[in-house]
């Protein structure tokens, strides 16, 4: 009754298919642990939260502390389930004539568990993504006190139109960027575009710097029409399979 069949196989199947299967594995959990690694850069500047229960305790030692565990634990698994791809490859291709108790023991233990491995990092994916939390105020300040600084590309452009020499702008640019920045790292509270403004060798005043601040989100590219497309190939996913859109992921924590 199968469908597909192996025309020149001895007595065991080519250990390069369960490398190719594990491979598959691997490369599903790439994604979700990008994805941790993102959480846990951005807990770290509070700007979003995987989620923290009442009770959780985030150290033993520290009470204070909100660690990211379920994405520290993503990116674990994601380091074991590697552990697998690379166990397996060794008896790919390695078997003594027909293969023997040293080639399957391993894939005996990386098949089985390496499908584990991936079940944890999906469970544990979409229980982040079910309570992650988005702080939005600390967001914009952050914004505010960078915006600027990536601005300085329009700035320069518009600098350029109206009359000024491309490097003495670029050269001015640089240098009130870092004066700016150096201030603003030891504590003070330097305005970039007020720096810009008085700087003889920009012909830009400053309600005509802050107008290229009017849309941020020119900043963003193609991110907003990326975002529609994938969540439009989401929806069809999940439209396939009706019993998705009530799946509750296990709480792991």
């Amino acid at each position: 009754g199968f469908s597909d069949v192996l025309d020149s196989a001895g007595q065991i199947s080519p250990r390069s298919i369960d490398l190719e299967v594990i491979g598959v594995l691997t490369q599903i959990s790439a994604a979700a642990s990008n994805f941790a690694m993102n959480i846990r850069l951005l807990s770290g500047f509070e700007l979003v939260s995987e989620g923290f229960a009442k009770e959780q305790v985030g150290s033993s030692a520290m009470p204070h502390k909100m660690n990211s565990r379920s994405s520290e634990r993503i990116n674990g698994l994601a380091v074991v389930l590697r552990g697998y791809l690379s166990m397996i490859s060794e008896i790919s291709g390695d078997q003594w004539h027909e293969g023997d108790v040293s080639d399957s023991v391993v894939r005996r233990v990386a098949l089985s568990d390496a499908f584990f491995a991936l079940d944890g990092i999906i469970e544990t994916t979409l229980t982040i993504l079910s309570e992650m939390v988005v702080f939005q105020e600390n967001i914009k300040r952050e914004l505010t006190q960078h915006l600027p600084f990536l601005t300085t590309t329009k700035v320069l452009m518009a600098a350029v139109k109206a009359g000024a020499g491309r490097e003495s702008a670029h050269q001015a640019l640089r240098e009130l960027s870092l004066e700016a920045l150096a201030e603003q790292r030891a504590g003070g509270d330097a305005n970039l575009f007020e720096l810009i403004a008085k700087d003889s060798r920009i012909p830009l005043d400053e309600s005509e710097l802050q107008a290229l601040l009017s849309d941020p989100l020119e900043f963003t590219g193609n991110a907003a029409s990326q975002i529609e497309r994938v969540l439009v190939r989401i929806e069809k996913a999940i439209a396939s399979i009706p019993s998705a859109k009530s799946y509750k992921p296990t709480q792991i924590r």
